[in-house]
Formats: C-alpha cells, sequence, structure tokens
C-alpha cells in the first residue's frame, strides 16, 4: 500500500499568503449536463433548457451553484485541506454564471491562522482562506471562505 505524504500543515501558513492552484476544471457541454443530470438539478429549466435559459437573460444554460462550489473547493482541497479538516464555508457569493465550455480554476489567501478551541486544538490550528473561483476570461465566478484545521508538523 502506497502512503500519501500528509500536508499541508499549519506552520505552511501565514496571513495574507496567496496559493494559485495549477488545475483547472473544462466544462464541455457533455460533463456540464452529465453533472446536472447526476446531481438532478434537471427539473430546473435554467440548467436544461437552453431557450428558457435567454429567455430570464442568460447566453446558455448555467451550472447550479452547488456544483460551482463542489467544483472549487476540488480545485483548492489538495493545497488546503489534504489532510486537514473542513469546519465552515461562510459568505459564499455566486458572482456570474458558469456555461457549458467555461474552464474553471481557483485561488486563495489566507485570512487568518490561529487556534483552534474544540477537541482537535492540542493536534491541530486553524486557517481560514478566502477563495475565489475564476473562468477563462478571469471573471469571479464564486467567492467563499473556507475554515480549515489543519494539523501541526
Amino acid at each position: 500500500m502506497t502512503q500519501i505524504e500528509r500536508g499541508p500543515f499549519f506552520e505552511d501558513f501565514h496571513p495574507e499568503q496567496v496559493l494559485d492552484y495549477s488545475g483547472e476544471i473544462q466544462l464541455a457541454r457533455d460533463i456540464f449536463q452529465q453533472l446536472v443530470n447526476q446531481l438532478e438539478f434537471d427539473d430546473q429549466l435554467i440548467h436544461v433548457d437552453p431557450k428558457y435559459a435567454q429567455g430570464v437573460g442568460y447566453r446558455d444554460i448555467i451550472l447550479p451553484g452547488p456544483i460551482v462550489y463542489a467544483l472549487v473547493f476540488r480545485l483548492s482541497r489538495r493545497e488546503v485541506s489534504w489532510s486537514g479538516l473542513n469546519v465552515g464555508t461562510d459568505s459564499m457569493v455566486h458572482k456570474s454564471p458558469v456555461y457549458p465550455g467555461d474552464i474553471l480554476r481557483a485561488n486563495s489567501k489566507v485570512v487568518s491562522i490561529g487556534e483552534w478551541k474544540g477537541s482537535r486544538g492540542k493536534t491541530h490550528g486553524l486557517v481560514t482562506f478566502q477563495t475565489k473561483g475564476l473562468n477563462q476570461n478571469d471573471e469571479e465566478v464564486i467567492e467563499l471562505q473556507r475554515a480549515v484545521l489543519n494539523p501541526f508538523r
């Protein structure tokens, strides 16, 4: 069995640190539709009917917000919380729609680091991140704040 290296550790972070992630997710129309169908958002016309979406002001169908969140979370998890424990998401704002064909990427900034008063306070510290999801045009599509307990080295 291959052992996966732990980390990042609490000590790896400092306030104002910016983390740019190398990965991206391209949402080809078939993948987009597969996500909408499998996660059962296909009962909302704005996610499946281009004519309806255009009629309410979008250029095409749009990806549901919870899926956008999950994809941006996935892009950032290895560098932010691979061995940590996610304890909260706050201040989530969906800023722009995500369309079929869009490419998503993410970055984060360390907002604060500190102690955790809970049961894991002796082994983990609290790191708060401001994470942004961007499309291929560098437009912010989502912004959120995440609280993560990262283990001490």
